[in-house]
């Protein structure tokens, strides 16, 4: 593989770092390994359990939220912890959306120095921060933003800290990937898992007298008579991941089991009215698919076939539908690309190097990969799944983030995180992508 080749590859965005700064960022995950887990608990960002209560200037801050969604569940906001890593223009969205609304800490994590090309999408970085690592720039805009939440960051590549510390990833209820590789992704992605099955078989029924959709109205009427604003503690970590390609950005969401309420109508089942004022339902949703799924055409509902069916036969659906594909397509070469990189270079911490192709050289690639793995070799029946114009398209603004996608769906991702973390309404099931081409943005479950 040539080098050139070996720079469009990279995981975060085609941006570049020395490889040199794998050494610091392999040194900082030692520190990580090193670190006891009661004081990794209490590191930079932690949350005290003894916070009970809102203050007077809490409630002065955040009195327009609060009457949305009460108290109880800002408070279940300010005990929360977030984990960040890959703080690329999307991350900065949507950090900013969780300081804003109050979450009790945010943790920052990436291996990368800011570049040239970070100062066009991350407005939490300025010049003089050109050579410092990303994740440390962004602290101080962060937290003048609200100083009541507490910001940190850790100056590591994801893959070096799940090299040193793979369980530092599970002390945080929410976790959301930027940027990152397929493979990365896949084993934050199983540790949580892990870490809420565990959760899960200590405390087998998250939600007692959780409503189905087909639930009774007498058991919709019971559970409604419960404190209005009273959601048991959530048990399962929460796993996100997302990436802004140019024109096109997409997330993904595994929550495996949550609890949540969400305000609703009563309907009398004898005269089939609506009660006038909305009642709060405990309901659980419970996630099956993994980020490792989604990314595998030999999984279970996600061969191009089946994704068109999943996503509709609108125009915009099926325009929605290539998309996605293009946008897997070039995830899973980046990640082959990767994968050669990693046997070339065994022990090194690759997720972080980048050099942009030049744009035939990556669409006759992208092409390429796209035959090989849609139709085993044949041109002509990967064509009919993913036309070339539709990769064309794609690859045009490929190695850019653009402010406006990244706000996009960053405030759609942020609105999703504070719903976990809050335990107010029904989160979405499970992929939301995004076309600032063809102006829309669709949820569907793949």
């Amino acid at each position: 593989m040539s080098d050139g080749v070996a720079g469009a590859i990279a995981s975060d965005a085609l941006t570049a770092i020395p490889v040199g700064a794998e050494a610091a960022a392999l040194s900082n995950a030692a520190a990580l390994a090193a670190m006891p887990a009661a004081t990794a608990a209490a590191a930079p960002g932690a949350v005290s359990a003894q916070l009970h209560h809102l203050t007077d200037e809490e409630r002065a801050i955040y009195d327009r939220q609060l009457r949305v969604w009460g108290v109880e569940a800002q408070k279940r906001m300010r005990e929360s912890s977030v984990l960040i890593v890959g703080l690329r223009g999307l991350a900065a969205e949507v950090a900013k959306n969780l300081v804003l609304a109050g979450i009790g800490s945010l943790m920052l994590l990436d291996g990368v120095t800011v570049t040239a090309a970070d100062l066009s999408a991350n407005f939490l970085l300025r010049a003089e921060d050109l050579g410092r690592n990303r994740a440390e720039a962004c602290v101080t805009q962060l937290q003048l933003l609200n100083p009541n939440v507490a910001v940190a960051a850790m100056p590591n590549s994801a893959e070096a800290t799940l090299q040193a510390n793979p369980a530092w990833f599970t002390q945080f209820r929410a976790v959301l990937l930027v940027g990152q590789s397929i493979d990365t992704q896949a084993r934050v992605s199983a540790l949580l898992r892990e870490h809420g099955a565990a959760a899960v078989a200590a405390v087998p029924t998250i939600l007692p007298g959780t409503l189905s959709t087909a639930a009774t109205n007498a058991t919709a009427a019971a559970a409604a008579a419960a404190p209005s604003d009273s959601a048991p503690a959530p048990v399962c970590p929460a796993f996100f991941s997302a990436e802004c390609l140019g024109l096109w950005g997409f997330f993904f969401e595994d929550l495996q089991r949550h609890a949540f309420t969400e305000a609703r109508r009563l309907r009398d089942s004898v005269t089939g009215q609506e009660s006038e004022e909305e009642v709060h339902v405990p309901g659980e949703a419970r996630y099956e698919r993994t980020v490792a799924q989604i990314f595998d055409a030999k999984a279970p509902g996600q061969a191009p076939q089946e994704l068109a069916k999943k996503f509709g036969r609108r125009a915009q659906e099926k325009s929605a539908a290539a998309l996605w594909l293009a946008l897997r397509t070039v995830l899973q070469w980046r990640e082959a690309q990767l994968a050669e990189l990693r046997a070339q270079n065994p022990g090194a911490d690759v997720s972080c190097v980048a050099t942009p192709l030049q744009r035939a050289e990556l669409q006759a690639s992208l092409l390429s990969f796209r035959d090989a793995t849609l139709s085993s070799g044949d041109a002509a029946a990967a064509e009919r799944l993913l036309p070339a114009d539709v990769l064309s398209r794609v690859v045009r603004t490929l190695h850019v983030e653009l402010a406006h996608v990244c706000a996009i769906v960053g405030g759609i991702l942020g609105q999703e995180i504070l719903k976990v973390i809050s335990g107010k309404d029904r989160p979405l099931s499970n992929t939301f992508v995004c076309s600032a081409d063809e102006g829309f943005g669709l949820i569907k479950e793949l």
